[in-house]
C-alpha cells in the first residue's frame, strides 16, 4: 500500500534522455498530481490500449505509403512560445532528438534490419497512447521504407534551418541564449544511416560559455563535451525499442 500511496515517482521528468521519455515521464507526473490515492495503483495506471480504435483506412497500403509532413509553423510551436520566446529546454545538448520527434510525432518506428512501420491507431494519439499502442502498427513495404525515411531526415534539416532562423532574431542574448545559438550554428547535418555520419557527427563537442566573473577574474570554462550525433535510422531504432512490442495484432 506504501507503493500506492507514496510520493510522485516521476517528478524527475526533466531528466528522461529522449523526447518521448521526458514527454511520458511528465505526462504520468501530471496525471499523478490530478488523481487520488485510490486511483494509483500502479497495475492499472496509464493502460490505455482499450481506448485505441484502428484508423477507418488501416488496411488501405497507398494511403500509408507517403510520408505526412505537418505544418512547419506547427513543428514551431515545439521550440517557441505563443509570445515568441524560445523553449530552451528542447533547444540544448538534445536539440536534434527534439527536432526528430517534432517532424515524426511518433508515428514511425525502424528495427534494426531497417524494417520501416507506421502508426495505424486512429486520431490523435498522445504519449501514453503511442506508449500502450501494442497491435497498432503496420509494417510498410521495402519500396516505401527508404522514401519515407528520406522525407523524415529531409524535413529534420529544413525545420533545423527553420528553428536557426528565428532563434538567431531572439533579441534577449543571455548567456545561455548564445551558448545554444552557437553550438546549434555547430550542428552538422542530419543523415538517414550511421554509415552516412562524417567526422562532424562523430566527434561533435557541446562548447560552453565563459562564467560570470568572481573577484575580477572569470572562472576557467567547462571542458567541451563529446556528444557523437546520430541518424535519423538510430533514433528511429532508440523509439521502437522504448515502444511496445509488435507482437499480437489488434482486432479493432
Amino acid at each position: 500500500m506504501n507503493e500506492i500511496l507514496g510520493e510522485n515517482p516521476y517528478t524527475d521528468w526533466p531528466s528522461a534522455p529522449t523526447p518521448w521519455e521526458r514527454l511520458e515521464q511528465y505526462s504520468k507526473c501530471q496525471l499523478w498530481r490530478q488523481e487520488t490515492a485510490a486511483m494509483r495503483d500502479p497495475r492499472k495506471k496509464f493502460k490505455r490500449n482499450h481506448l485505441l480504435k484502428s484508423h477507418p483506412r488501416r488496411k488501405d497500403r497507398p494511403f500509408w505509403r507517403e510520408f505526412k509532413e505537418a505544418p512547419q509553423g506547427e513543428m514551431m510551436k515545439d521550440f517557441f512560445h505563443t509570445d515568441g520566446r524560445p523553449r530552451l529546454g528542447r533547444l540544448g545538448q538534445n536539440f536534434d532528438w527534439w527536432i526528430f520527434w517534432s517532424v515524426t510525432q511518433g508515428f514511425y518506428r525502424m528495427d534494426k534490419n531497417k524494417r520501416i512501420f507506421t502508426y495505424v491507431g486512429e486520431g490523435q494519439p498522445t504519449i501514453l497512447d503511442f506508449a500502450d499502442s501494442k497491435g497498432f502498427w503496420e509494417k510498410c513495404f521495402c519500396e516505401e521504407g527508404f522514401p519515407i525515411l528520406a522525407d523524415i531526415t529531409d524535413a529534420c534539416n529544413r525545420l533545423i534551418a527553420a528553428v536557426l532562423t528565428r532563434f538567431s532574431r531572439y533579441k534577449k542574448r543571455t548567456k545561455t541564449v548564445i551558448c545554444y545559438l552557437e553550438n546549434m550554428i555547430r550542428l552538422p547535418e542530419m543523415v538517414m544511416f550511421q554509415s552516412y555520419r562524417k567526422h562532424d557527427h562523430k566527434q561533435f563537442r557541446w562548447i560552453y560559455q565563459v562564467g560570470p566573473k568572481m573577484g575580477g577574474k572569470s572562472p576557467p570554462v567547462a571542458k567541451p563535451l563529446p556528444i557523437p550525433k546520430q541518424s535519423v535510422h538510430w533514433m528511429l531504432m532508440n523509439y521502437h525499442l522504448w515502444l511496445p512490442a509488435l507482437k499480437n495484432k489488434s482486432k479493432n
